[in-house]
């Protein structure tokens, strides 16, 4: 945390709350305020008085310079989505982005009187690989009890839908992606007829169907841009015809097959 008055940042525990040490302190900088980590692992602090951010280093909270200056009344700071460095300009009513590698001055990103904090509610990207994979994380304990071979089975055709062939990155399918439906479809399939009552099941057959939907609706929206791939599309549209029939609170079916019927070219209806 960053003591106002001592223009220092204080280390405590995170578990109790115990002083550890001051971590960081400069000169440099007068009535620090707001600090974020950047990407680089860097400390960056604000400096409420000397009108500028400093940067220490994250380990051992050396000193490493100014970083940008000519912000008054810097207060709250933030990386956003673009890797710029965002900070509140208490004095001067606006929202200052800097370049998050030089520190240079791009413009006044937003007027805003007297900003103190700042924050950028930014989602995960989403990967679907990585779903998949913690699907089988998930299921693999399980496969030592009474359901082994279903959950065996399911665990093998969520391991054939990540062939690599079907995947032109994490969240887009090739051409050939439309055996990952299928392979999912059979997992699904194979976790819906388990004989023990499992959150874990129940939460991975969500998960797989939520993911599939997901991953049916950006391969609708690459069909429409290429001009249409067939294969695929009619592969996400029985995924949707199929998703309907799995008790999923998370299944948003209905939605895609709008965009589906609707979003597509007659040619490849």
């Amino acid at each position: 945390m960053t003591e106002f008055s001592g223009n220092r940042v204080l280390r405590y525990n995170g578990s109790t709350g115990a002083f550890i040490d001051v971590f960081a302190s400069s000169p440099s900088v007068a009535f620090t305020r707001g600090l974020v980590f950047g990407a680089d692992g860097n400390l960056y602090v604000a400096g409420g008085a000397s009108n500028n951010v400093v940067r220490f280093h994250g380990t051992t909270g050396a000193f490493l310079g100014v970083f940008a200056t000519g912000i008054p009344g810097a207060n709250g700071i933030a990386f956003g989505p673009d890797g710029n460095l965002y900070v509140a300009a208490e004095f001067g009513n606006v929202i200052v982005r800097v370049d998050g590698t030089t520190g240079a001055f791009i413009d006044n990103f937003a007027t805003v009187t007297g900003p103190i904090g700042i924050l950028f509610d930014v989602a995960p990207p989403f990967n679907a690989r990585k779903v998949k994979q913690d699907a089988i994380a998930d299921l693999t304990p399980l496969a030592a009890g009474p359901d082994r071979k279903r959950i065996e089975s399911a665990i093998a055709q969520i391991q054939a839908s990540l062939d690599p062939s079907f995947w032109a990155d994490d969240s887009h399918l090739t051409a050939e992606g439309a055996r990952v439906f299928e392979a999912e479809r059979k997992a699904v399939n194979e976790l819906g007829k388990a004989t023990q009552s499992n959150t874990t099941i129940d939460a991975v057959i969500a998960a797989l169907v939520e993911v599939d939907g997901k991953l049916a609706e950006i391969a609708v929206q690459d069909a429409i841009d290429d001009g249409g791939a067939a294969r695929l599309l009619a592969a996400a549209q029985r995924q949707f015809n199929r998703a309907q029939g799995i008790p999923a609170p998370t299944r948003q079916s209905a939605r895609f097959k709008l965009i589906v019927q609707r979003g597509l070219p007659r040619s490849i209806r």
